[in-house]
């Protein structure tokens, strides 16, 4: 009988020791502090088929497990968190507490935080070389409320308006509700965290108009996870492939991890050399110039066009041989019309890649 005892006595004390592992995010426990670094590893599948992931479980005390060699050929973005007052778009952000900045060849990126007591809302970008793009949220996307805890939950309606009213604009609306759905345990290359998983379900309605004419409409859905820890803050995210609507989805599209700043320039350039992708174009929306960046896994003939809404090739920017590693290809549009245009990056080897370019002549 007492070591029956014993035994339940212990799985007490177990049971108190996991709940009291459940953490509470307060907004005094989020690092928003200028210049800390933030190392992320993101891998994207650019085949649309997916890969495979494994999103765990809802509820108490999870543990989850994710490292940059279960899903190689992704590469290292080095972030800095700046204060938006000394930023080249700051007048177009007002209110912003915080800004994260990186830098990919000649062009800066500036993504716009909105942080208080209550939230942790995303603004915006501002990419900025020649000259400054931006893509606005209105009203800011809430990304976490405060105290963020388990079973908190919140919803967005957002949109970005781009173009010349009244002559060409594109707009994308977003539909959004997120819970933190799980907390427990989880293993990155940066360290292992006790943290809480927000869950978000996310709809997406693209439409462009021409003279207030709707020429192009679109919807799309997703369900995506991120991880998130007290003093630390982001630490990973998953996202399905468009319109999924399991939500304990196996196949990704994409997967962003939080590593060490210690990876050699080397080393990120190996990493990036693995893999076969086309990245978006800069700036875009782009007048009337645009760079049109992608890598190759091996050395093989490829060929990178630009085609208009019907399917119609209008451009051709490179034909023939080319190495393994980063290429980029500049496209001038000088005389072309305004509108949505596709670039299509094919191989030899028969694969292919299609992304969505927007020119504002």
């Amino acid at each position: 009988m007492k070591r029956i005892f014993y035994f339940l006595l212990l799985m007490f004390v177990f049971s108190l020791i996991s709940t009291q592992a459940q953490i509470v995010i307060d907004s005094n426990e989020y690092n928003t502090t200028p210049g800390t670094k933030h190392y992320l590893y993101s891998y994207t599948d650019s085949s649309y088929s997916g890969f495979a992931v494994n999103v765990g479980s809802a509820g108490a005390n999870q543990t989850w497990s994710y490292t940059s060699e279960q899903f190689p050929g992704g590469q290292i973005t080095a972030y800095t968190v700046v204060d938006p007052a000394g930023t080249p778009a700051a007048s177009d952000f007002p209110g912003a507490h915080h800004a994260w900045y990186s830098q990919e060849d000649t062009m800066a990126l500036y993504q716009y935080f909105k942080y208080n007591s209550s939230e942790l809302s995303y603004m915006g970008m501002a990419f900025v070389g020649d000259s400054i793009s931006l893509l606005q949220s209105n009203p800011p996307e809430r990304l976490l409320v405060f105290p963020a805890a388990y079973n908190s939950s919140w919803q967005n309606n957002t949109s970005s308006r781009t173009g010349t009213p009244g002559e060409f604009e594109w707009v994308d609306s977003t539909v959004s509700t997120s819970l933190i759905d799980a907390w427990g345990t989880i293993t990155i290359p940066s360290g292992t965290y006790s943290c809480l998983r927000v869950k978000e379900n996310k709809v997406y309605y693209t439409m462009s108009y021409v003279y207030g004419m709707l020429i192009y409409a679109d919807t799309t859905s997703e369900i995506s996870y991120s991880w998130f820890a007290e003093n630390t803050g982001f630490l990973a995210s998953i996202t399905s492939l468009d319109n999924e609507t399991d939500d304990d989805f196996s196949l990704a599209g994409d997967i962003t991890i939080r590593t060490n700043g210690d990876v050699a320039i080397g080393d990120e350039q190996n990493l990036s050399v693995q893999s076969f992708e086309l990245k978006q174009n800069y700036p875009n929306p782009f007048n009337p110039s645009t760079t049109i960046e992608y890598t190759l896994a091996q050395g093989e003939n490829v060929e990178l066009a630009v085609y208009n809404q019907l399917g119609q090739k209008v451009a051709g920017l490179f034909k023939g041989p080319q190495d393994a590693g980063l290429h980029a290809v500049t496209w001038n549009a000088q005389g072309f019309a305004s509108g949505v245009y596709f670039y299509q990056l094919k191989t030899g080897s028969g694969r292919q890649i299609t992304k969505k370019l927007l020119l504002m002549q």
